[in-house]
C-alpha cells in the first residue's frame, strides 16, 4: 500500500482505497473513499497495489471459493480473503506507484517517465 499522491482522488473508483488496524493487517479495501474524511485530507488515505504472497494453503483455500458477495461488489480479488477470515498484512512502500489497468493509464505513465 502507498499513500495517494497529490494528483489522485480518493473518490476514483479505479483505485482500491484500504484501511488497516494500527499492526497494518488489512481491515477493507474499497473503491470508494476509505476512511471516511470530513476535511478530504490527501494524506490519510492508503491505496492498495497489487502484489500478494500466499501460503500454499491459504491459496488453496482461495481458489476453492467461488467469488463472495463483498468481492463481487467491490470487484477487488482480496477482499474474498477478508470475507474468509484470512489475514492480510499490508506493507506500506513510499514510492511513487500508478496502476496501469485501463488504456489511458498508458498516457500518465508516459508522461511521468518524460518528467523523471
Amino acid at each position: 500500500m502507498s499513500k495517494l499522491h497529490k494528483d489522485e482522488n480518493s473518490s476514483d473508483k479505479k483505485i482500491p482505497k484500504v484501511i488497516c488496524d494500527l499492526e497494518n493487517n488489512l481491515i477493507y479495501v474499497s473503491r470508494n473513499s476509505l476512511p471516511g474524511s470530513k476535511g478530504n485530507q490527501i494524506d490519510c488515505f492508503m491505496k492498495q497495489l497489487g502484489i500478494y504472497a500466499f501460503s500454499k494453503k491459504q491459496l488453496q483455500q482461495f481458489y476453492d471459493t467461488k467469488k463472495t458477495p463483498l468481492e463481487s461488489c467491490e470487484d477487488i480479488e482480496i477482499v474474498r480473503c477478508i470475507e474468509k477470515g484470512i489475514k492480510v498484512k499490508m506493507l506500506e512502500i513510499n514510492e511513487v506507484s500508478y496502476a496501469v489497468d485501463y488504456p489511458e493509464d498508458i498516457k500518465i505513465i508516459e508522461n511521468n517517465l518524460k518528467n523523471d
